[in-house]
């Protein structure tokens, strides 16, 4: 299907969102004035830097941003389009064409934050089956005939993204013999420069490795941290003294390489002076449906689908239990013996899985978070409310809309819908900035770091200075996370939840 891409919006429309502020008013009844064109190109609608909104701004005395994101945020909404099959469909075959997504907001008349919550809708519908044989053939012979051009591949494989492709094709390609002196020069040249970008960046360094491949040699042989030769009295201390599975800690104390004490003799060594071999530090739990989030508490775990929200006593072992049906939901909010469910029109509080509060709200809410009690709502205009004596109540403003951000103390992470993560106080100053490779569809803080998940499903984590120290890539498989009183939950698309409390396992 052929689309067109460069739809012009007329500018009686944009004279006419006037409502609500007097400068634009002022704009529509000296619109002759002026003398703009009728139709504007959508390139200028595409980009917030464009001259056309440098001088609109300045002539109705507007920054910029302000007026762009008014303007793109009405027509949008004039708009009131539904989603359907056909649009569905188009949706994923705009994706996979790598068209941006004010285009294909565009072509949708739908705002491009609901295009992106669609797309991923859609995406987790999608069960990640194995590849096959016949598609791992398929895959090296487009290779061969289109030398890596993965946007185009990915349209001769059904069911497989671009980023999928490219992932498998690394692992059939890669080299799973000993590592040369060229090698580990490439990757020691690599990690030196490029550390802070994660495995996934170095591994492009080092032809026919893949990121773990990359990970497991400087981890296990490369890095000059490493403690060689024989064992001495401390390190028997130390061994002895932090029994248990946590061969991460235990290595940390002795820099000594983690894959050492997986030796089956030292292990049944350790085991014979009377250590209790702890629990190991993440658990596995399997659903009977696919999850987008969820949270635990008390031995009961809540969870969410696209309609329905389930409880499942984990102690029992049990099915699963419906406990609220909605026709759509937006996102779901778990506190204490309280779950929040958040939709375009309203806000409902449900306590011991009862309904007991619901707050009307106004259109455009694209995420919420919650500390100490207090929820807090963005919308896609880029406002942060708070949820005071019934009322909400707005703390910050921003100029960009929002598409995920968290609250912990005095702290707000945000994402943004141009690849962009940032940092702050509640009150809006001390901002850090920092672009990134994809859009980030969900950012939360975990002590004293900020964790991602973004459209490629990369996970990353950053510290507060918005630097990265880890990243990889789980090729369609992680659906989303969920954090809760330190507690990371990673679901997981084959209906499974791995629960951690150690942030160590990710760096």
């Amino acid at each position: 299907m052929k689309i067109n891409l460069h739809k012009r919006i007329p500018l009686t429309f944009i004279l006419n969102v006037k409502q609500k502020n007097p400068a634009l008013h002022y704009l529509y009844h000296n619109k002759r004035k002026y003398k703009y064109p009728e139709n504007i190109d959508q390139k200028f609608i595409e980009n917030p830097n464009d001259p056309f909104w440098i001088s609109l701004s300045n002539k109705i005395n507007i920054d910029k941003h302000t007026c762009y994101n008014e303007i793109i945020t009405k027509y949008f909404r004039k708009q009131g389009s539904s989603w359907t099959k056909q649009k569905d469909t188009l949706l994923l075959d705009l994706v996979e064409q790598n068209t941006s997504w004010l285009s294909i907001g565009f072509t949708l008349n739908i705002h491009p934050i609901q295009c992106i919550k669609r797309y991923w809708k859609l995406e987790n519908k999608r069960e990640p089956a194995s590849w096959t044989k016949e598609e791992d053939k398929q895959l090296v012979d487009l290779v061969a005939k289109y030398n890596k051009n993965w946007s185009l591949i990915s349209t001769f494989i059904p069911s497989r993204s671009r980023s999928q492709c490219l992932q498998r094709y690394k692992r059939l390609d890669g080299n799973k013999g000993k590592w040369t002196k060229e090698e580990d020069a490439c990757l020691i040249e690599a990690v030196n420069k490029y550390y802070y970008k994660g495995w996934k960046y170095i591994s492009e360094f080092v032809p026919h490795r893949t990121d773990s491949q990359c990970r497991e040699r400087w981890v296990d042989s490369l890095d000059p941290k490493i403690k060689k030769g024989k064992w001495s009295k401390e390190d028997d201390e130390i061994l002895m003294k932090f029994y248990g599975n946590n061969w991460e800690e235990i290595s940390e104390m002795t820099k000594r390489i983690n894959g050492i004490f997986k030796d089956k003799n030292l292990t049944a060594y350790f085991c014979n002076k009377c250590c209790v071999i702890k629990e190991p530090f993440y658990k596995e739990i399997k659903l009977e449906h696919n999850p987008l989030g969820g949270y635990i508490k008390d031995d009961k775990f809540l969870y969410y689908t696209k309609d329905k929200i389930y409880s499942l006593d984990i102690s029992k072992e049990d099915l699963s239990k419906e406990v609220c049906k909605k026709e759509s939901l937006d996102f779901v909010l778990f506190l204490n013996d309280k779950f929040i469910v958040i939709s375009d029109k309203e806000i409902q509080i449900y306590r011991n899985l009862v309904l007991s509060q619901v707050y009307p709200v106004k259109r455009g809410v694209c995420v919420g978070a919650i500390q100490d009690d207090k929820l807090y709502l963005a919308y896609e205009d880029g406002s942060v409310c708070c949820l005071e004596d019934n009322k909400l109540v707005e703390i910050l403003k921003m100029d960009e809309n929002i598409l995920s951000f968290d609250v912990s103390g005095n702290k707000i992470c945000i994402s943004f819908f141009n690849n962009k993560l940032a940092a702050c106080d509640k009150s809006g100053i001390n901002f850090l900035y920092t672009e990134v490779s994809f859009i980030i569809k969900t950012a939360r803080f975990w002590k004293d770091h900020i964790v991602t998940l973004d459209e490629e499903n990369n996970f990353s984590l950053f510290d507060l200075n918005l630097k990265i120290i880890y990243n990889e890539n789980y090729e369609g498989r992680l659906s989303n996370f969920e954090i809760k009183e330190d507690v990371l939950y990673l679901i997981m698309k084959n209906n499974t939840i791995i629960i951690t409390e150690e942030i160590k396992e990710y760096i």
